[in-house]
């Protein structure tokens, strides 16, 4: 994925919280992630975003269905468009910029942990996105991973969460394991490494509204998700992790 054009670098990407451009007269602009999709009700071709679906009249034409995307949008709330209760989404001026490359997710067979993985690469730090920019959507979860390598170097990202062990009770909230894995499978040009953030989307779905289900049902009001990666290796090849947590609030049906 190409450096963001509307947060100039990764790394201010990585820290921030909130986008928002500006807000005036029922009038504002944001910048986050999207993931296309088709509205169930108009059946229009539509971005979901951290603010709710978006639809300009030529998006078909920009977006393909489940990609996801970093996109800017500016809505006019005052437009009679978007004052219809009709409507399951917001008319908007969107660009969209850049195609989020996805991760892969496997739910079995997580591979050994007490071992590197051939060609596996260090990561140095792993964050995920909170706020208007928006950190889980549609099902995807977007998380930034920091590694030292070479220009142009190809990466495969996959996150494992073996869904037959159970969450563990850490400081009162449920926290379910995962590991987040890099393995190179193209190297890179040139010989000195530079640190470099790499963003991927993870579909997550079906398997966080199961968790979901099953947290709101023992009464709970979050979940955590407690991402190891490895951010050293020893000289005898064996790994050092880290962790990242990213919290869920439990939606409770009514």
């Amino acid at each position: 994925m190409k450096v963001f054009k509307w947060m100039g670098t990764l790394a201010a990407a990585v820290s921030l919280l909130t986008s928002c451009l500006g807000e005036s007269d029922n009038r504002f602009t944001r910048q986050g992630f999207a993931v296309a999709g088709v509205s169930e009700k108009s059946y229009k071709t539509v971005l979901y975003t951290s603010y709710g679906p978006m639809y300009s009249a030529n998006l078909m034409t920009q977006v393909v269905d489940g990609a996801c995307y970093t996109v800017q949008y500016e809505v006019d709330l005052n437009a009679p468009e978007n004052k219809t209760q009709t409507m399951d989404y917001y008319t908007a001026t969107i660009t969209v910029f850049d195609e989020v490359s996805k991760g892969n997710t496997v739910f079995y067979n997580v591979p050994d942990t007490t071992m590197m993985l051939d060609e596996e690469q260090v990561v140095t730090n792993v964050a995920g996105f909170t706020g208007e920019v928006g950190g889980y959507l549609n099902g995807y979860l977007f998380l930034n991973a920091t590694l030292n390598e070479l220009k142009e170097q190809k990466n495969n990202f996959t996150l494992y969460w073996d869904r037959s062990k159970d969450a563990e009770d850490i400081d009162g909230v449920p926290t379910y394991t995962l590991f987040l894995r890099v393995v190179k499978i193209a190297d890179g040009s040139g010989s000195a490494a530079t640190s470099t953030n790499e963003i991927r989307a993870y579909r997550l779905k079906e398997v966080i509204d199961a968790v979901n289900k099953t947290e709101a049902g023992k009464g709970s009001d979050r979940f955590n998700l407690r991402i190891h990666y490895i951010k050293e290796a020893s000289e005898e090849g064996k790994p050092n992790w880290g962790k990242y947590d990213y919290q869920f609030a439990v939606y409770k049906e009514s």
